[in-house]
């Protein structure tokens, strides 16, 4: 027998139910990465800049570059200059040896340090909110979750171009 389809409203429920939760854990997040002075948004751009990956969690070769943040994070041009303005003790910004109009982002001692710093935080966040989740709901909750995105990946890319469809290109 073919279930029947939800009412659009119920989809709808879904969708803001799970970016409420988003909120929700990003405020924990926030509260929880205060006394380091970093938002849980700051603290993602920064294991970003250390440890590139692509949504499939694959590592990005070579040395980052804002186009590259922009891109990972869905960001303008504009706000990602911002953000990355806002974390410049942690932020290291060379020159691209071959154009010299390109930058390449890396971290300063105290980046790599606020990473370190804030484990904890995140670890202890992660036990709370997931804990035994782990244990009772592993297959469901975390093959569910690639699977969403991919979806929301597929929806968009049959949409067509994006705006903020920036090419990656290695800073070598």
């Amino acid at each position: 027998m073919a279930r029947k389809s939800k009412p659009v409203w119920q989809v709808g429920d879904r969708i803001d139910h799970l970016l409420g939760i988003e909120r929700e854990l990003r405020a924990l997040l926030d509260q929880r990465l205060k006394p380091w002075g970093l938002t849980f948004a700051q603290l993602s751009l920064l294991r970003f800049i250390k440890e590139p990956k692509d949504w499939q969690d694959e590592p990005l070769s070579g040395p980052i570059r804002p186009a590259d943040v922009a891109h990972h994070f869905r960001f303008t041009p504009r706000t990602v200059t911002e953000a990355l303005n806002r974390l410049t003790p942690y932020i290291a910004k060379s020159i691209h040896p071959k154009d010299k109009r390109s930058v390449c982002l890396g971290l300063t001692s105290k980046g790599d340090a606020a990473i370190a710093n804030t484990r904890a935080a995140i670890e202890r966040t992660n036990q709370d909110v997931f804990g035994d989740l782990y244990r009772r709901h592993d297959e469901t909750l975390w093959f569910a979750l690639p699977a969403i995105r991919n979806r929301i990946k597929t929806a968009r890319e049959l949409d067509g171009p994006q705006v903020m469809g920036v090419a990656r290109k290695g800073c070598r």
